[in-house]
């Protein structure tokens, strides 16, 4: 007769194995370590239901997965390769490409990535292949694999995201801003694209306008989004598609929703000084460098302003840090500061 033994309690439910080669109650209770995220915990049962029957996929995916998170290369790549020569699955190929990849075999990893896209060529497969390309520099295989991946797909604007950052990476400014509009116009929900539309916004001249109206279409959305507001206003600045009221009010609706947000008090500090308002450019300014006191342009600008109103030693002091601040960065470089 099988004697139950407890060997774990959690939010007051009790897990039990009966004896050593119950399959059920070791796998049941690997996962519900794996649920607590005890993976080192949960290994040795996983282990124990292996052991019993190895046939069992999930159990034995847990266990592949358990042994890459926890840092054990080589009881993946055992595990993963074990579970291959019984069931040739695209999602062992893409596991198994993840471990080679921590494990820095860059060549093997490409290879198991391209295996997993060949056999099942869905969005993660061929994102996932297209992302490692990518951080291994081989910008012409990732732009390839993207364009080919983007075809397949014409309706993920993931896909789309990966190859508008393999033309960026590239220097393609250009083919970069488009891809990311075409993005937005795909899944205009989807706030990815407008992430990296967002730090790309002033990288190319000729897409400015398409760029311009995509930030409309992100304000529309969510209009309570602080980042929307922000660089719908500066877009309208750069093309000079709004008078400086109407700019002001977007950064300052930007701060309403997010005071903490230190590009506004920026950009604002700078529409201030463009348009003669010292006092409140000087606010601004300092309001960015109360969030961020290593902000060089803001220390420039405040010496700017306090010598033109006469606050010679508050400028000193400004450009003082500017320089400090400056010449930490460029140390390296061993170069002159310049003014931004």
């Amino acid at each position: 007769m099988k004697t139950l033994r407890v060997v774990a309690a959690y939010a007051g439910c009790a897990i039990l194995t009966v004896g050593a080669a119950d399959f059920k109650a070791n796998h049941a209770a690997g996962e519900a370590l794996i649920h607590q995220g005890k993976l080192a915990e949960a290994i040795p049962y996983l282990e124990r239901a292996w052991q019993i029957d190895p046939t069992n996929y999930a159990n034995a995916w847990d266990l592949a997965l358990a042994y890459f998170q926890t840092g054990n290369l080589a009881g993946a790549r055992r595990q993963i390769t074990s579970m291959l020569a019984r069931q040739n699955t695209a999602e062992l190929h893409n596991l198994l490409a993840d471990v080679e990849g921590k494990a820095g075999n860059r060549a093997e990893a490409a290879r198991q990535y391209q295996e997993a896209a060949r056999a099942e060529p869905n969005e993660k497969n061929l994102a996932d292949w297209g992302s490692f390309l990518l951080r291994c520099q081989a910008l012409d295989e990732a732009v390839e694999i993207y364009r080919h991946a983007v075809e397949m797909h014409p309706r993920s604007s993931q896909l789309r995201v990966g190859l508008a950052v393999a033309y960026y990476t590239r220097r393609e400014y250009d083919s970069a801003v488009e891809t990311l509009c075409q993005a937005i116009d795909v899944d205009p929900a989807d706030l990815r694209p407008m992430t990296f539309l967002v730090q790309m916004y002033d990288i190319s001249p000729g897409m400015a306008e398409e760029v311009t109206r995509r930030f409309a279409k992100f304000v529309q959305l969510y209009p309570n989004n602080a980042l929307a507001q922000l660089y719908y206003g500066l877009s309208l600045w750069k093309q000079g598609q709004a008078d400086m009221a109407t700019v002001e009010n977007r950064l300052k609706a930007a701060l309403a929703l997010d005071p903490g947000l230190k590009e506004a008090h920026l950009q604002l500090g700078k529409l201030y000084e463009q348009e003669h308002k010292d006092a409140e450019a000087i606010h601004a300014y300092r309001a960015a460098l109360r969030l961020d006191p290593a902000i060089e342009s803001a220390h420039y600008r405040l010496a700017r302003l306090y010598q033109r109103s006469g606050q010679n030693v508050s400028a000193r002091k400004e450009l003082e840090i500017y320089q400090r601040l400056h010449q930490q960065k460029a140390a390296p470089l061993n170069v002159k500061p310049d003014a931004p």
